[in-house]
């Protein structure tokens, strides 16, 4: 409420007491009214009174002050919502940054490929093995062809396969059988007759031989490739998290009811210093109207906003007294 409209409140306040006042004096029987002083009202302009106060120019001081410090409060919880805005955007970052994972999938790929060709090469070692001592009972020695015949058979069935990590690594396990595929399908159409009967029994043996061999391959790369995926993202969530408190240590944001404590305090003490110097002035010019109606025989002093009362002004009374 600033002074004008408290000098209303004050106006009003007033003449409801007068009209009240007159309403019982008249109550109380015709002698009581004819025996009465009349009534002689005094009427303040406030837009006169108030400026010329002697304390309003320290009063308008505190009021810009207070401006002041609401300006800058606003401005920078703004700055602060547009900091907190980045924030999230740079940690949204963080955490799909693409370049840390496709680095981590490159090196899931290849510590699976490098198992993978272990244990393949285990394989084909115990196929060479087992093809050997097989060859020994049989009755007619097989040429080169049919041994590369069976080797290549029993590699597409027996050959671990690895769980693929991205396309290309997909592309390239794909493009490796297709080669073996197709240099079978070359060598069987170039013998233009099937394998007799005793390659068949053989490449039926090793292959029977090494499906224990070749399951328990499988499950130990199975287990493998999972063990490492999970130990890889574990690394790429901690190298996340890392990444993510250093930003945040860099571009840390005050605590929010700390912060807004602090300038609501700040607020609330220039708030008080306006008001107390609100009322001092409108205490003072009560004062002054007080003596001003005591010297002039007024029965009360009312301010021009409040009505079309007529009474004496004594606004340039008021506003000499402050010299």
């Amino acid at each position: 409420m600033n002074l004008k409209q408290r000098w209303l409140l004050l106006g009003l306040v007033v003449v409801l007491a007068l009209v009240a006042a007159m309403a019982i004096y008249g109550f109380l029987g015709k002698k009581q009214v004819n025996d009465a002083k009349p009534v002689v009202v005094g009427v303040v302009k406030l837009d006169k009174v108030v400026p010329l106060h002697p304390s309003y120019a320290q009063y308008e001081a505190l009021k810009n002050e207070y401006s002041k410090i609401e300006a800058e409060y606003k401005a920078q919880q703004q700055g602060l919502t547009d900091k907190a805005q980045e924030q999230a955007l740079a940690l949204r970052n963080i955490g799909s940054d693409q370049a840390l994972t496709d680095s981590l999938n490159t090196e899931l790929a290849a510590k699976i490929e490098a198992k993978q060709e272990a244990l393949n090469m285990k394989l084909a070692h115990k196929r060479r093995e087992l093809l050997e001592a097989y060859q020994k009972e049989m009755k007619v020695a097989p040429n080169e062809v049919d041994l590369r015949i069976v080797n290549l058979q029993l590699e597409l069935t027996t050959l671990t396969k690895a769980p693929t990590v991205n396309e290309e690594q997909a592309a390239a396990q794909d493009a490796a059988i297709a080669a073996k595929q197709a240099e079978l399908d070359r060598l069987l159409a170039e013998r233009k007759i099937a394998p007799n009967a005793a390659i068949n029994e053989l490449e039926a043996r090793v292959n029977a031989a090494l499906k224990p061999l070749h399951d328990e391959g499988q499950k130990e790369l199975e287990a493998y490739a999972k063990s490492l995926h999970e130990e890889l993202a574990k690394r790429r969530q901690s190298m996340i998290q890392e990444k993510a408190d250093a930003y945040m240590q860099q571009n840390a944001l005050p605590d929010p009811v700390a912060w807004n404590t602090e300038w609501q305090t700040r607020l609330d003490r220039q708030k008080e210093a306006v008001d107390a110097m609100h009322e001092a002035i409108l205490e003072d010019i009560r004062t002054r109207a007080a003596v001003v109606a005591e010297s002039r025989g007024l029965t009360l002093v009312v301010t021009n906003e409040v009505s079309n009362i007529k009474g004496v002004d004594i606004t340039d009374a008021i506003i000499a007294s402050y010299e």
